[in-house]
């Protein structure tokens, strides 16, 4: 068996790696305590990029196993299982998973590992027949069968401006392995609606330069966020920057809000 050297120092830094990594194995990690005082962590995901970068703090030369449904990263260390322990991430957690204790600070690295892990964004555009024209529907949802995380998360959120709702899931029978399966917990659904409360979730938890994060979902809530800013002309951005009025005059006029137009008055553009 080849025995790996595990850096376990980005756990201890109690940074916004620490944090985010923290938020990625509550939700999509595994972990075990085995006989003879021995431990087990790993994470599973359909995203083998994401686990190379989180590979890359612990142990880049550990090999990403494959199964037949996704990609996993296991790491063998009593240690790293114990400190996921203490920090409120227990073995069979689905139910008993607890919100840890997360500086104020590091609540956006936190929460952007919780959605990278079990979270949706998403942005989709189709031709409604009824309506005559695209609809545009949003997505930006947290799961777990865990009632205190889910509100947990939420109380997350508001403590740093974000607006969320917590949902009950309707339980619906599954198909696994040509088998019916009805699940027989609650799960529960945290939930961002609504254009700027989407944008405004994805500029502040996926902010620039952030140490680590799904490329494919960090992606995404650029376009999220690109969607929010208003159709307006390059002319009219220019505009709108050297327009002395007051902000809602001008709102009024371009018949937008004044959030937005705050935003808009950021844009960096050339005049035409």
């Amino acid at each position: 068996m080849i025995r790996h050297t595990y850096n376990l120092q980005p756990f201890y830094n109690e940074d916004a790696l620490t944090y985010y990594l923290l938020g990625a194995f509550c939700t999509d990690g595994n972990i075990r305590i085995l006989e003879g005082n021995k431990g087990r962590v790993s994470i599973a995901s359909k995203d083998y990029d994401w686990l190379v970068d989180i590979n890359k703090h612990i142990c880049p030369d550990k090999a990403i196993d494959k199964t037949r449904t996704c990609f996993v990263a296991t790491y063998n260390s009593i240690e790293l299982a114990n400190w996921f322990i203490d920090h409120g991430c227990p073995p069979n957690k689905s139910l008993k998973l607890q919100t840890p204790n997360v500086p104020v600070k590091f609540v956006p690295d936190f929460i952007r590992g919780c959605w990278d892990g079990d979270g949706t964004l998403g942005l989709y555009r189709h031709f409604s027949k009824g309506h005559g024209y695209d609809i545009t529907t949003r997505s930006c949802e947290l799961f777990s069968a865990s009632k205190s995380f889910a509100y947990g998360i939420q109380q997350m959120l508001d403590i740093i401006k974000l607006k969320s709702n917590v949902y009950i899931k309707t339980l619906r029978p599954r198909k696994i392995e040509d088998r019916m399966i009805l699940s027989t917990n609650e799960q529960f659904r945290v939930s961002v609606s609504g254009k700027e409360n989407i944008s405004n979730f994805c500029r502040s938890i996926y902010y620039d330069d952030n140490r680590l994060s799904l490329k494919r979902k960090e992606a995404i809530s650029k376009t999220l966020v690109a969607d929010c800013v208003p159709r307006i002309t390059n002319r009219q951005i220019v505009a709108i920057q050297n327009d002395t009025r007051t902000m809602a005059a001008i709102a009024k006029e371009y018949n937008i809000s004044v959030r937005t137009l705050s935003r808009v008055k950021k844009i960096k553009t050339t005049a035409c």
